[in-house]
């Protein structure tokens, strides 16, 4: 389970991880830059991540410096039918792990592997991620596409004391996404409710990459707004459409400031 850290943000990345064709659904977004270094400044401090990548244009390594909890490289592997993640760089052990993306014949994502574990098993409709389930417990996540872009993640929650249901919404700029990265499932979120999400994991995987660039996110328990997680995003583009800077300005009051650079 993803450690919530930092203050109520919702940001999400993640990187190019299968060779996809460029007739897949958003495979044709993988751009002729390669993000290089994403500079995070918030409220507790500033971090940085730098991206590496193989002849292939795959990543093949993340390494994390700065304020953050779980600093680090995260190197990752190939085969033909999985993408493998080793992060072992924590001081507390318990918070190291293998992490494995189990893919299909088409390299579309069939389960979400923990040290050996079946964490997630995904399904897919119309080529995009419908709904992944837990293999430890009965919760089911479902997801709402539209034009090629994520509107609705949808989370039934039972615990002990009640059920409830977390939904979060998307809206989106008209500006088409160049980004070999996925800023807005995982990592940068802090909710818990990214497709393939786990600590500082960043992935790319078809089926999973909105069309357009995120403008905001609301955050919905049982069909009320809640400010935490809820946010708006504002860009700084270059001249050929690529984001060198993000503002993500929460309902609680607080912001995310990311600076992008590429190779």
């Amino acid at each position: 389970m993803k450690k919530l850290f930092l203050f109520a943000a919702v940001m999400f990345s993640s990187i190019l991880f299968s060779a996809c064709s460029e007739d897949d659904n958003k495979e044709n977004q993988t751009s002729q830059k390669l993000l290089k270094q994403i500079e995070k400044i918030f409220r507790n401090g500033t971090c940085y991540y730098n991206f590496s990548y193989d002849d292939s244009g795959r990543l093949a390594k993340v390494t994390i410096n700065g304020d953050h909890d779980f600093c680090g490289d995260y190197p990752y592997t190939y085969t033909d039918n999985s993408v493998s993640v080793k992060y072992n760089d924590h001081g507390y052990d318990p918070w190291n792990y293998d992490a494995a993306f189990i893919l299909d014949h088409n390299g579309y994502v069939t389960e979400f592997d923990i040290n050996g574990e079946t964490r997630w098993r995904y399904e897919y409709e119309n080529g995009y991620v419908s709904s992944k389930s837990s293999n430890r417990d009965r919760d089911i996540v479902t997801y709402r596409w539209e034009n090629g872009n994520l509107m609705e993640c949808r989370q039934v929650v039972e615990n002990l004391h009640d059920t409830y249901t977390h939904t979060y919404t998307y809206t989106y700029t008209d500006k088409p996404n160049k980004l070999n990265v996925n800023l807005f499932d995982g990592e940068l979120s802090y909710t818990d409710s990214g497709i393939f999400e786990y600590n500082s994991l960043f992935t790319n995987f078809k089926g999973s990459i909105s069309s357009n660039y995120l403008a905001s996110i609301g955050n919905y328990v049982d069909g009320k707004l809640s400010p935490y997680y809820s946010c708006k995003i504002s860009y700084e583009y270059d001249d050929e459409g690529y984001p060198t800077g993000i503002v993500l300005s929460y309902d609680t009051g607080g912001f995310v400031y990311l600076r992008l650079t590429y190779y």
